[in-house]
């Protein structure tokens, strides 16, 4: 679903239906885009005939990582709450309220432009890889997480 040059394409919260690239929130997102699995079976097809050529999380690696997690997950928290004042102002000085929108209305999106932001950084720095690019053409990074025990089914 490529958007021409000359025309400008929204990007959603979601990959899989922005006409934007250069991101990869949703590791699925180029392969729907490109409808190389349009009718959403991507999960069925990987557990029962393919062997992932990604890394599966199991649980216990999951709880190993969980306490690191969870401190860099509560900085960045306490850091965007930090700055809520601060985007505030910034969200007063656009129409957006004109248009009828609240503040509220757009944090997601905020966070959401917080996090890209943060994973391009850390691309350039070389912390994080850039997604490569496959076989078929689609450039992604892909990892899946075993479910835990309590997880709902």
């Amino acid at each position: 679903m490529a958007v021409p040059d000359e025309l400008k394409g929204l990007r959603f919260a979601c990959e899989c239906v922005s006409a934007r690239g250069k991101g990869y929130s949703d590791p699925w997102a180029n392969i729907s885009q490109n409808k190389l699995l349009p009718n959403g079976t991507k999960e069925e097809i990987l557990k029962r005939y393919y062997e992932p050529n990604f890394p599966v999380i199991k649980a216990e690696e999951h709880a190993e990582f969980e306490a690191v997690c969870q401190e860099l997950a509560k900085r960045v928290a306490d850091l965007f709450e930090k700055k809520r004042a601060q985007l505030e102002r910034t969200f007063n000085k656009t129409d957006l309220a004109e248009r009828g929108w609240a503040f509220s209305d757009i944090t997601q999106y905020l966070y959401a432009a917080v996090q890209r932001g943060a994973r391009e950084l850390l691309e350039e720095r070389g912390v994080l890889p850039t997604p490569e690019q496959h076989q078929n053409g689609v450039r992604w990074v892909f990892w899946a997480e075993e479910p835990s025990a309590d997880a709902d089914k």
